[in-house]
């Protein structure tokens, strides 16, 4: 039976060019972080005699500030935006489906609760509080992937809420319910599952954001300094703008190139779940 449903949804997903193409990207990226000690010519760190020295056959992407390669730099970068942009959402996935399940299945003074918890943390400015906590406690990469995550649950858990609300109703829930099953198998077993896909779409999006807000933190100063990210390369880039343009130029397509496929997997993924964008779509096609 899942055998049949993944093959059915990459049949449906394959009528997305765009999304096929985001898809193409991604397993590209994935390719060059799994292999990156294999295909990089330099070490990351490697410094050299060769500042600032333009894009060459020694060096395709040209060197920095340091003589540092970097095209290797790209490369590795590649593993730290992926790691953050997974790690990122799975967190803020993890804490919307719960956040936002217990209050759309119980309701009453437990909804209310939450909904105006939602409303006053949605006040708070993110990025401010998210310098705010790196300034004070540091720029490891995973303290910083953990504060990102806890800030974009948000969105996931009103989704999680609304699909929450609208399935808890449905004759399936309620013959679960009458069955004598407990709340978490309910919700866990019946409700989500059903309606865990707009969650997934959002979740997808918010990789993209994951990594931009990576990048904007590093560009800031703020990203650790003992990885190679292609934040940590615009950081010093911003610094030799007319004399070293290949720094930030290929770090920036780099950031873009993976933000787009992104944002295509997601759009991919909610025309398989959504019946009417695929009719209008086809409507559009016709």
């Amino acid at each position: 039976m899942a055998a049949s449903k993944l093959v059915s949804f990459l049949r449906t997903y394959k009528q997305n060019d765009m999304a096929v193409l985001g898809l193409v990207i991604l397993g590209f990226s994935c390719a060059l972080a799994v292999l990156a000690p294999v295909i990089s010519p330099y070490d990351p760190f490697e410094q050299t005699n060769k500042l600032f020295s333009p894009p060459n056959l020694e060096h395709p992407f040209g060197t920095d500030n340091l003589g540092r390669d970097v095209l290797s730099r790209v490369v590795w970068g590649t593993r730290v935006s992926l790691l953050f942009g997974f790690g990122v959402a799975g967190i803020s996935l993890a804490l919307g489906i719960v956040l936002g399940a217990i209050p759309g299945y119980f309701g009453g003074l437990v909804d209310d609760l939450f909904s105006r918890f939602f409303e006053i943390y949605l006040m708070i400015p993110t990025l401010v509080l998210i310098i705010l906590i790196i300034s004070i406690f540091g720029t490891n990469l995973f303290f910083i992937m953990i504060i990102v995550g806890v800030t974009l649950w948000p969105s996931n858990a009103r989704i999680t809420r609304a699909q929450v609300l609208a399935l808890k109703s449905r004759a399936f829930v309620q013959a679960s319910v009458g069955s004598g099953a407990s709340h978490l198998r309910v919700i866990f077993t019946h409700i989500l599952p059903n309606g865990i896909y707009p969650v997934i779409v959002n979740s997808t999006l918010q990789m993209g954001n994951a990594i931009l807000t990576e990048a904007s933190l590093s560009f800031l100063g703020l990203g650790d300094v003992n990885q190679v990210s292609w934040g940590q390369i615009l950081y010093v880039a911003q610094f030799h703008v007319k004399t070293a343009w290949w720094m930030a130029v290929f770090s920036g397509f780099a950031i873009m190139m993976l933000v787009l496929c992104f944002n295509l997997v997601g759009d991919g993924i909610n025309f398989v779940m959504n019946p009417r964008l695929r009719r209008r779509t086809g409507d559009a096609g016709s």
